[in-house]
């Protein structure tokens, strides 16, 4: 390979990977402002807006236990057969599910059938969604350069941003309709365009070439004999501190977008398009964020820019909600920015290209999708419901900020435990 056809395939392997994950991103911000302000009254109503509200969430948690599933399936896939022919699979099924959420009938018309099927939509596009973000930034570090791996993982997370900004920006142009319009068919628009993100980034990863670490362990006979059963004997304990470290972007991502959302429109009685406008700006700033992060990454280390964005989660539990209750937008704006894009857009640029960096060739997409989709389940689906339960049975936030900075000082545990591979080779002599 001509080192100009190298550098090429490093560009597209960057932009497929950006492409796939804003349109995971797009997806799941769609569904979680459409749970917090719509799904309720169209597939579960019900005379106490606060139960619509929860059944809402709930469907937006399943997800989420999905995703793990889908990191085992497709990470031991993805470890067995390769990077690239594993992505255009979840490509597929995330866009599938999303497009037809788009089209799936209310409680109204169908009765049972509208939320059942919903679940099973929102469990498929978590089956995909759960081997799509950690493909997409391993295809990138296993692309890059050892000494620039650090920005090269961190620019595709950009796509995160990214598509949660269009779906905000959609979103809430949508909910400029009268409330009758929104309800019957406005809020279903989003879901459908989803497709020409689809297009768009199934152009773009067709083109891609495989991974050349991959290959190279292909080539020498270790690829198709390990998956999950090996990640989980031999490396149980990088698995257990990614785990622990993937806590905390969960908690700093779907804290404001998803309950923070709820939080604005359901408890503080303001309009809806006041949490996706903060969402928006939260996202703009993430977008200078997470690059510069993953530059920082190839200069100080890992451990410390992760953990620096950890400790600003804790530092920013109680104020979150008390700039929240101010009610000016302004204030809620920078809530936003400090807890979602400063803090937790630090921990997601780190996370990049510290995860690919703990386990082996072999195992690799098994060990970073599962260890993100688990501390996913375990934090990002239930916080959002959990934080609405607790206000509801406490009448107060401040049981939820100590929650959070419990799982803020668990991710920066497990970050400080984990070994920093800063300049060296994912190659297999790394981990002989």
């Amino acid at each position: 390979m001509t080192e100009t056809t190298t550098f090429r395939q490093r560009r597209r392997a960057v932009v497929a990977s950006t492409i796939g994950a804003a349109l995971e991103w797009y997806d799941f911000t769609l569904y979680g402002l459409a749970s917090a302000v719509v799904l309720g009254p169209v597939f579960f109503p019900s005379d106490n807006p606060v139960r619509g509200t929860l059944s809402s969430l709930a469907t937006f948690g399943v997800g989420f236990f999905a995703r793990p599933v889908g990191g085992v399936i497709f990470g031991n896939l993805g470890d067995r057969l390769g990077r690239r022919r594993i992505l255009v699979i979840t490509l597929i099924l995330m866009s599938a599910s999303t497009f037809c959420i788009g089209l799936l009938p209310g409680y109204q018309q169908i009765g049972i059938g509208g939320p059942l099927l919903l679940v099973l939509l929102r469990i498929a596009q978590g089956l995909g969604a759960g081997a799509e973000y950690a493909g997409a930034t391993l295809l990138a570090a296993e692309h890059s350069s050892d000494g620039r791996r650090g920005l090269v993982s961190a620019i595709p997370t950009v796509g995160s941003p990214i598509g949660s900004i269009v779906a905000s920006i959609v979103f809430g142009l949508f909910t400029l309709l009268p409330d009758d319009q929104f309800l019957s068919w406005g809020w279903r628009i989003p879901f459908l365009l989803s497709v020409v993100l689809f297009a768009f980034g199934m152009w773009m990863r067709l083109r891609v070439t495989e991974s050349p670490v991959y290959v190279d362990t292909q080539q020498g006979g270790a690829a198709g004999r390990v998956g999950v059963l090996e990640l989980l004997h031999r490396h149980p304990v990088p698995l257990l501190k990614a785990v622990m470290m993937n806590i905390g972007p969960n908690a700093s991502s779907y804290l404001p977008t998803v309950f923070g959302v709820s939080y604005l429109a359901n408890t503080l009685h303001l309009p809806a398009v006041t949490g996706t406008n903060a969402v928006i700006i939260g996202n703009v700033f993430a977008m200078v964020v997470l690059p510069t992060a993953g530059l920082l990454t190839d200069r100080i280390g890992r451990r410390p820019v992760f953990i620096a964005g950890a400790l600003l989660i804790a530092a920013m539990a109680f104020p979150f909600f008390s700039m929240l209750d101010t009610r000016n937008f302004a204030v809620i704006a920078a809530a936003f920015v400090i807890l979602f894009s400063i803090a937790g857009h630090c921990m997601l640029g780190a996370q990049a290209s510290i995860l690919p960096e703990q386990f082996p060739t072999e195992v690799r997409y098994s060990g970073v999708a599962i260890s993100r989709e688990l501390a996913s389940a375990l934090v990002g689906g239930t916080l959002p419901f959990v934080a609405t339960a607790l206000i509801a049975a406490t009448g107060t936030t401040g049981s939820v900020s100590i929650l959070v900075i419990v799982v803020a000082l668990i991710a920066a545990i497990g970050a400080a435990l984990m070994r920093d591979r800063r300049g060296r080779t994912l190659r297999r002599e790394q981990h002989a």
